[in-house]
Protein backbone atom coordinates (compact mmCIF):
# COMPACT_ATOMS: atom_id res chain seq x y z
CA UNK A 1 0.00 0.00 0.00
CA UNK A 2 3.27 2.60 0.73
CA UNK A 3 4.08 1.80 -3.12
CA UNK A 4 0.49 2.41 -4.60
CA UNK A 5 0.62 5.91 -2.69
CA UNK A 6 4.12 6.57 -3.92
CA UNK A 7 3.39 5.31 -7.65
CA UNK A 8 0.02 7.92 -7.03
CA UNK A 9 2.22 10.67 -5.82
CA UNK A 10 5.06 10.31 -8.28
CA UNK A 11 2.68 10.06 -11.40
CA UNK A 12 1.11 13.90 -10.15
CA UNK A 13 3.54 15.39 -9.12
CA UNK A 14 5.91 14.51 -12.02
CA UNK A 15 8.92 13.34 -9.91
CA UNK A 16 11.32 10.38 -11.17
CA UNK A 17 13.72 10.43 -8.03
CA UNK A 18 13.13 8.55 -5.06
CA UNK A 19 13.75 10.54 -1.96
CA UNK A 20 15.54 9.18 1.04
CA UNK A 21 12.69 10.24 3.36
CA UNK A 22 10.26 8.18 1.82
CA UNK A 23 11.86 4.77 3.42
CA UNK A 24 10.43 5.99 6.02
CA UNK A 25 6.86 4.87 4.52
CA UNK A 26 8.32 1.07 4.80
CA UNK A 27 8.86 1.45 8.45
CA UNK A 28 6.23 -0.71 9.63
CA UNK A 29 7.31 -3.48 7.57
CA UNK A 30 10.87 -3.29 8.03
CA UNK A 31 9.51 -3.44 12.44
CA UNK A 32 7.03 -6.92 11.06
CA UNK A 33 9.79 -8.52 9.34
CA UNK A 34 12.35 -7.67 12.28
CA UNK A 35 9.85 -9.32 14.71
CA UNK A 36 9.55 -12.48 12.66
CA UNK A 37 13.20 -12.51 12.50
CA UNK A 38 13.56 -12.25 15.84
CA UNK A 39 10.98 -14.34 17.23
CA UNK A 40 12.15 -17.62 14.64
CA UNK A 41 15.87 -17.07 16.02
CA UNK A 42 14.84 -17.14 19.60
CA UNK A 43 11.27 -19.63 19.03
CA UNK A 44 9.02 -16.72 20.65
CA UNK A 45 6.27 -17.15 17.96
CA UNK A 46 4.94 -20.92 17.35
CA UNK A 47 4.77 -20.93 13.40
CA UNK A 48 3.63 -24.51 13.37
CA UNK A 49 0.24 -23.68 13.25
CA UNK A 50 0.75 -20.95 10.52
CA UNK A 51 0.40 -23.97 8.32
CA UNK A 52 -2.65 -25.44 8.93
CA UNK A 53 -5.76 -25.51 6.62
CA UNK A 54 -7.42 -23.53 9.54
CA UNK A 55 -6.25 -19.59 9.66
CA UNK A 56 -8.47 -19.37 13.00
CA UNK A 57 -5.22 -21.03 14.41
CA UNK A 58 -2.77 -19.11 13.27
CA UNK A 59 -0.30 -17.20 15.72
CA UNK A 60 -1.38 -13.95 17.14
CA UNK A 61 0.99 -12.11 15.97
CA UNK A 62 -0.13 -13.02 12.33
CA UNK A 63 -3.63 -12.02 13.75
CA UNK A 64 -1.95 -8.29 15.35
CA UNK A 65 -0.24 -8.02 11.41
CA UNK A 66 -3.84 -8.54 10.04
CA UNK A 67 -5.19 -5.65 11.53
CA UNK A 68 -2.07 -2.99 10.94
CA UNK A 69 -2.30 -4.04 7.44
CA UNK A 70 -6.15 -2.98 7.34
CA UNK A 71 -4.94 -0.20 8.75
CA UNK A 72 -2.25 0.57 7.04
CA UNK A 73 -4.16 0.45 3.44
CA UNK A 74 -6.78 1.97 4.70
CA UNK A 75 -4.67 5.10 5.46
CA UNK A 76 -2.72 4.44 2.12
CA UNK A 77 -5.26 4.39 0.05
CA UNK A 78 -7.58 6.74 1.03
CA UNK A 79 -4.73 9.23 0.92
CA UNK A 80 -4.18 8.31 -2.90
CA UNK A 81 -7.76 8.49 -3.94
CA UNK A 82 -7.63 12.23 -1.84
CA UNK A 83 -4.65 13.14 -4.18
CA UNK A 84 -6.28 12.06 -7.77
CA UNK A 85 -9.02 13.86 -6.68
CA UNK A 86 -7.17 17.05 -5.89
CA UNK A 87 -5.74 16.23 -9.15
CA UNK A 88 -8.73 15.39 -11.26
CA UNK A 89 -9.95 19.04 -9.81
CA UNK A 90 -7.17 20.83 -10.87
CA UNK A 91 -6.65 20.03 -13.80
CA UNK A 92 -9.80 21.87 -15.04
CA UNK A 93 -8.33 25.43 -14.59
CA UNK A 94 -5.55 24.07 -17.03
CA UNK A 95 -6.53 22.04 -19.64
CA UNK A 96 -9.78 22.09 -22.62
CA UNK A 97 -10.09 18.17 -22.47
CA UNK A 98 -9.65 16.35 -19.87
CA UNK A 99 -9.23 12.50 -21.23
CA UNK A 100 -5.54 12.34 -22.20
CA UNK A 101 -4.49 13.31 -18.58
CA UNK A 102 -7.17 12.08 -16.06
CA UNK A 103 -6.29 9.47 -14.21
CA UNK A 104 -9.78 8.06 -12.98
CA UNK A 105 -8.16 4.58 -13.89
CA UNK A 106 -6.25 4.68 -11.36
CA UNK A 107 -8.41 6.18 -8.46
CA UNK A 108 -10.80 2.91 -9.32
CA UNK A 109 -7.67 0.81 -9.19
CA UNK A 110 -7.58 2.37 -5.57
CA UNK A 111 -11.00 1.78 -4.83
CA UNK A 112 -10.73 -1.98 -6.01
CA UNK A 113 -7.51 -2.03 -3.14
CA UNK A 114 -10.10 0.18 -0.71
CA UNK A 115 -13.46 -2.91 -1.46
CA UNK A 116 -10.38 -5.82 -1.09
CA UNK A 117 -9.83 -4.36 1.97
CA UNK A 118 -13.04 -4.16 3.04
CA UNK A 119 -13.91 -7.72 2.20
CA UNK A 120 -10.46 -8.75 4.53
CA UNK A 121 -11.84 -6.99 7.43
CA UNK A 122 -15.15 -8.62 7.48
CA UNK A 123 -13.29 -12.22 6.85
CA UNK A 124 -11.47 -11.26 10.05
CA UNK A 125 -14.12 -9.87 12.40
CA UNK A 126 -16.45 -12.88 11.91
CA UNK A 127 -12.94 -15.38 12.20
CA UNK A 128 -12.69 -13.56 16.07
CA UNK A 129 -16.27 -15.25 16.51
CA UNK A 130 -15.67 -18.25 14.97
CA UNK A 131 -16.89 -18.30 11.70
CA UNK A 132 -14.55 -18.98 8.76
CA UNK A 133 -16.37 -17.97 5.83
CA UNK A 134 -13.34 -18.91 3.22
CA UNK A 135 -9.89 -19.27 5.06
CA UNK A 136 -9.63 -15.65 3.64
CA UNK A 137 -9.99 -16.86 -0.15
CA UNK A 138 -12.62 -14.20 -0.91
CA UNK A 139 -10.26 -11.19 -0.36
CA UNK A 140 -7.61 -12.68 -1.45
CA UNK A 141 -9.03 -12.72 -5.19
CA UNK A 142 -10.05 -9.63 -4.63
CA UNK A 143 -6.30 -8.80 -3.59
CA UNK A 144 -4.81 -10.82 -6.42
CA UNK A 145 -7.10 -8.57 -8.90
CA UNK A 146 -5.86 -5.70 -7.25
CA UNK A 147 -2.50 -6.13 -7.76
CA UNK A 148 -2.68 -7.67 -11.57
CA UNK A 149 -4.87 -4.31 -12.42
CA UNK A 150 -1.95 -2.07 -11.05
CA UNK A 151 0.54 -3.88 -13.39
CA UNK A 152 -1.36 -4.35 -16.45
CA UNK A 153 -2.98 -0.94 -16.28
CA UNK A 154 0.07 0.54 -14.95
CA UNK A 155 1.64 -0.89 -18.18
CA UNK A 156 -0.88 0.06 -20.44
CA UNK A 157 -0.97 3.67 -19.45
CA UNK A 158 2.87 4.13 -19.11
CA UNK A 159 2.62 5.90 -22.66
CA UNK A 160 0.45 8.85 -21.16
CA UNK A 161 3.38 10.09 -19.34
CA UNK A 162 5.62 10.25 -22.41
CA UNK A 163 3.39 12.30 -24.54
CA UNK A 164 4.43 16.06 -24.57
CA UNK A 165 1.27 17.17 -23.56
CA UNK A 166 0.83 15.40 -20.99
CA UNK A 167 4.31 16.32 -19.69
CA UNK A 168 3.79 20.11 -20.11
CA UNK A 169 0.00 20.17 -18.50
CA UNK A 170 1.59 18.15 -15.32
CA UNK A 171 4.29 20.74 -15.01
CA UNK A 172 1.49 23.33 -15.10
CA UNK A 173 -0.05 21.99 -12.26
CA UNK A 174 3.15 22.13 -9.98
CA UNK A 175 3.47 26.16 -11.02
CA UNK A 176 -0.14 27.12 -11.20
CA UNK A 177 -2.23 28.25 -8.00
CA UNK A 178 -6.18 29.54 -7.64
CA UNK A 179 -4.84 31.94 -4.40
CA UNK A 180 -5.21 35.22 -6.09
CA UNK A 181 -4.84 37.43 -3.03
CA UNK A 182 -1.13 38.84 -4.09
CA UNK A 183 -1.43 38.62 -7.97
CA UNK A 184 -1.10 42.53 -8.03
CA UNK A 185 -4.01 42.33 -10.87
CA UNK A 186 -6.08 45.35 -10.59
CA UNK A 187 -9.39 45.93 -11.85
CA UNK A 188 -8.63 48.09 -14.85
CA UNK A 189 -5.73 45.24 -16.09
CA UNK A 190 -8.27 42.34 -15.81
CA UNK A 191 -11.32 44.01 -17.93
CA UNK A 192 -8.32 44.97 -20.31
CA UNK A 193 -7.53 41.24 -20.45
CA UNK A 194 -10.92 40.21 -20.07
CA UNK A 195 -11.67 42.35 -23.72
CA UNK A 196 -8.65 40.80 -24.93
CA UNK A 197 -9.77 37.12 -23.91
CA UNK A 198 -13.03 37.10 -25.53
CA UNK A 199 -12.06 39.05 -29.03
CA UNK A 200 -8.87 36.30 -29.29
CA UNK A 201 -11.52 33.82 -28.99
CA UNK A 202 -14.19 35.18 -30.98
CA UNK A 203 -11.97 36.32 -33.99
CA UNK A 204 -9.06 33.68 -33.32
CA UNK A 205 -11.29 30.34 -32.61
CA UNK A 206 -8.33 29.19 -30.59
CA UNK A 207 -10.81 26.54 -28.94
CA UNK A 208 -10.88 24.55 -31.92
CA UNK A 209 -7.63 23.35 -30.88
CA UNK A 210 -8.51 19.88 -28.93
CA UNK A 211 -5.42 20.14 -26.69
CA UNK A 212 -5.65 23.76 -26.02
CA UNK A 213 -4.48 24.32 -22.30
CA UNK A 214 -4.58 27.70 -19.98
CA UNK A 215 -0.30 28.07 -21.07
CA UNK A 216 -1.20 28.15 -24.57
CA UNK A 217 -4.26 30.94 -23.90
CA UNK A 218 -1.97 32.92 -21.73
CA UNK A 219 1.31 32.63 -24.69
CA UNK A 220 -1.63 34.13 -27.05
CA UNK A 221 -2.55 36.81 -24.99
CA UNK A 222 0.75 37.52 -24.16
CA UNK A 223 -0.43 37.46 -20.23
CA UNK A 224 0.60 35.29 -17.29
CA UNK A 225 -1.32 32.23 -17.16
CA UNK A 226 -1.59 32.96 -13.78
CA UNK A 227 -3.41 36.52 -14.35
CA UNK A 228 -5.60 34.84 -17.19
CA UNK A 229 -6.79 32.10 -14.85
CA UNK A 230 -7.67 34.84 -11.96
CA UNK A 231 -9.47 36.82 -14.93
CA UNK A 232 -11.33 33.52 -16.22
CA UNK A 233 -12.14 32.79 -12.50
CA UNK A 234 -13.11 36.10 -11.04
CA UNK A 235 -14.57 37.82 -14.11
CA UNK A 236 -16.34 34.83 -15.64
CA UNK A 237 -17.26 32.49 -12.43
CA UNK A 238 -15.83 29.78 -14.85
CA UNK A 239 -13.26 27.39 -14.72
CA UNK A 240 -10.45 26.88 -17.89
CA UNK A 241 -12.30 24.18 -18.71
CA UNK A 242 -16.06 25.29 -19.05
CA UNK A 243 -14.76 28.30 -20.91
CA UNK A 244 -13.07 26.95 -23.56
CA UNK A 245 -16.02 23.99 -23.83
CA UNK A 246 -18.76 26.62 -23.64
CA UNK A 247 -17.38 28.23 -26.98
CA UNK A 248 -16.95 24.70 -28.42
CA UNK A 249 -20.72 24.22 -27.29
CA UNK A 250 -22.00 27.14 -29.06
CA UNK A 251 -20.36 26.32 -32.22
CA UNK A 252 -21.64 22.78 -32.86
CA UNK A 253 -25.14 24.77 -31.84
CA UNK A 254 -24.95 27.53 -34.79
CA UNK A 255 -23.40 24.03 -37.15
CA UNK A 256 -26.36 22.12 -35.91
CA UNK A 257 -29.08 24.16 -36.83
CA UNK A 258 -27.21 25.17 -40.30
CA UNK A 259 -28.86 24.27 -43.85
CA UNK A 260 -25.48 24.01 -45.30
CA UNK A 261 -23.97 21.48 -42.58
CA UNK A 262 -27.05 19.26 -42.24
CA UNK A 263 -25.20 16.41 -44.46
CA UNK A 264 -22.17 16.64 -41.92
CA UNK A 265 -22.28 14.22 -38.94
CA UNK A 266 -22.72 15.51 -35.83
CA UNK A 267 -19.31 13.80 -34.21
CA UNK A 268 -17.78 15.65 -37.53
CA UNK A 269 -19.15 18.78 -36.30
CA UNK A 270 -17.81 18.43 -32.67
CA UNK A 271 -14.15 17.76 -33.79
CA UNK A 272 -14.17 20.39 -36.21
CA UNK A 273 -15.24 22.69 -33.10
CA UNK A 274 -12.50 21.07 -30.42
CA UNK A 275 -14.18 18.35 -28.73
CA UNK A 276 -11.79 15.49 -28.93
CA UNK A 277 -14.36 12.30 -27.33
CA UNK A 278 -17.40 11.44 -28.26
CA UNK A 279 -18.63 10.91 -25.23
CA UNK A 280 -17.31 14.16 -23.34
CA UNK A 281 -19.16 16.19 -26.16
CA UNK A 282 -22.51 14.01 -25.96
CA UNK A 283 -22.13 14.47 -21.93
CA UNK A 284 -21.66 18.03 -22.08
CA UNK A 285 -23.93 18.92 -25.20
CA UNK A 286 -26.53 17.44 -22.51
CA UNK A 287 -26.04 19.02 -19.68
CA UNK A 288 -26.14 22.25 -21.29
CA UNK A 289 -28.97 21.79 -23.61
CA UNK A 290 -31.18 19.67 -22.09
CA UNK A 291 -31.73 17.59 -25.40
CA UNK A 292 -28.73 15.31 -26.78
CA UNK A 293 -26.86 16.52 -29.88
CA UNK A 294 -29.82 14.57 -32.42
CA UNK A 295 -32.46 15.92 -30.40
CA UNK A 296 -31.67 19.50 -31.12
CA UNK A 297 -30.62 19.03 -34.39
CA UNK A 298 -34.83 18.12 -35.43
CA UNK A 299 -36.31 20.92 -33.76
Amino acid sequence: MPLHYLYVNHLVHRSTNFQTKELLHFIPFALYEIILLIGGIFSLIDFSSSSVSDVSQAPAIFKIFNWILIVQGTIYLSLSIITLNRYNAHLKDIVSSLEQVQLNWLKNLSMTGLAALAIFLVEDIVLAYGINLSNFIISSVGFALYVYGIGYTGLLKSEIFADPVVKRVMTEMETETTKYERSGLTEEMAERYLRDLIRLMEEKKLYRNSSLTLTDLAEALSISSHNLSEVINTKLLKNFYDFVNGYRLEEVKKDLIDPSKQHLKILSLAFDAGFNSKATFNTLFKERMGKTPSEFRKI
